[in-house]
């Protein structure tokens, strides 16, 4: 499909593979490799694009494996490439993108084979394995986020847009299904049927709960009627990029952001959706959330259905948003092992323990959500009492010993207790270290 325009561009452009790889993106539309047919995002496109340029500067600048045209690339060049970013540490699913990008692309120039299967090209094929199931809650509550106060500041900016942020959360929709929404066309009865902005194009029904849900549906109709294309969107009428790039920033605004008023994203409304529902309806909670486990047929069903309903054909595509039961209780059993291991390794210091008895300390607990299963960026707190007012210098000789154990940097904050006064806590941040320094907060 794409040798005519590379074969072109070759001619236009010798010995000047940058300037054919964006001129051909700039004028090829990259066809989806699956269901009906149709291009695929302009963002999907640009991710094509940025990787061939990073395949190209790597084969240059590292390898010293310079191309004179687009159509020199072959398979010792993909070998070379990937190679080269296993050794970097690049995780699974961008070393995947990678091969699929390459392989598309030969597909694309009439070289079908230029890129093998991952797994045959890699150092270690076990780096080719993908961890998809989540271990951590990624949901508006679990970050401490109340929605009503994400819906209430949205309103205070655009109420239209407060509206799309409650579809997303109370029926699961992408950010490109709320900006594209006709509730008019969209409501049929006791279901939502989400095709405008679709991922791939796949058509769902949402089935509607209760009654809020349903007055939720017709608040969007009046605001929508108001649109000239009876789109639940905001006014002026805006292109699709442009609606998406004014979302985002009101979503910044009101600071619905990593590290904002409200440290989460959009798309954690979709992980609060199929967490509620999950719990809904096999009567447990989310794996992910410590729920036992429902039985097998309970637990598939639920995760179809709740597949289905968020765009997905396969239930284990629920995994990315409430996790396993199995893999929860592996990583709790490893984080009780680190956890032990950890609590030896403080027991047995010789200078820690001098330490301790010098301030006379009482209780002496280590506290890790990492240790037991908590994100990279959870605290660990060394907490302890003392039966007398600890001195300054003491404390800080503690914090030192403390984090040169653990490998992380201790910080000291203080909680009040009833009937001995503040209670020293030693905080130790969970952070990794790079570039010279301790990165974090």
């Amino acid at each position: 499909m794409g040798l005519p325009l590379l074969t072109s561009l070759k001619r236009d452009h010798p010995g000047d593979p940058f300037r054919q790889l964006v001129k051909f993106f700039g004028a090829f539309r990259v066809p989806a490799a699956t269901g009906r047919k149709r291009h695929v995002s302009w963002r999907t496109e640009k991710r094509y694009l940025d990787v061939m340029k990073q395949v190209l500067q790597t084969l240059r600048d590292e390898l010293n494996m310079r191309l004179q045209n687009l159509t020199e690339l072959s398979t010792k060049h993909v070998a070379a490439v990937t190679r080269n970013w296993e050794a970097r540490g690049l995780s699974a699913p961008y070393l995947a993108f990678l091969n699929t990008a390459l392989r598309r692309f030969g597909i694309w120039m009439g070289k079908p084979d230029l890129a093998p299967l991952l797994s045959e090209l890699l150092a270690d094929p076990a780096r080719a394995q993908r961890h998809t199931s989540l271990t951590c809650p990624k949901t508006w509550e679990s970050r401490g986020i109340d929605p009503e106060a994400v819906f209430r500041a949205m309103d205070k900016e655009c109420e239209v847009t407060g509206v799309q942020l409650r579809l997303a959360w109370t029926f699961g929709l992408r950010v490109e299904e709320q900006l594209m929404f006709k509730p008019e066309e969209a409501h049929k009865g006791d279901v939502l049927i989400i095709s405008r902005g679709a991922k791939g194009g796949r058509v769902r029904e949402v089935e509607i709960l209760s009654p809020l849900e349903a007055e939720l549906i017709e608040r969007a109709k009046v605001l929508a009627a108001a649109h000239l294309h009876k789109v639940l969107g905001t006014l002026p009428p805006r292109r699709l990029a442009q609606a998406r790039h004014h979302y985002y920033y009101l979503c910044r605004k009101i600071g619905l952001k990593a590290k904002g008023r409200f440290p989460s994203t959009p798309h954690g409304a979709r992980h609060s959706f199929t967490a509620r529902r999950y719990a809904l309806r096999a009567g447990v909670e989310a794996p992910v959330f410590g729920g036992a486990m429902a039985s097998p047929a309970d637990d598939h069903a639920t995760r179809l259905r709740l597949a289905l309903e968020l765009g997905h054909g396969r239930a284990s595509a629920t995994t990315a948003y409430i996790g396993t039961v199995r893999n929860m209780s592996a990583l709790a059993r490893k984080g009780e092992q680190r956890l032990l291991d950890l609590e030896a390794l403080l027991g047995t210091d010789g200078e820690l323990v001098a330490l301790t008895h010098r301030a006379r300390v009482t209780t002496f607990c280590l506290v890790d959500p990492v240790a037991t299963g908590g994100n990279a960026g959870s605290v660990a707190a060394l907490m302890f009492e003392s039966a007398v007012p600890i001195p300054d210098e003491l404390l800080q000789a503690i914090c030192r010993r403390a984090s040169c154990l653990l490998s992380r940097p201790c910080v000291r904050v203080f909680r009040p207790a009833d009937g001995i006064g503040d209670i020293p806590i030693i905080e130790v941040r969970a952070l990794g270290f790079r570039g010279g320094g301790w990165e974090g907060h």
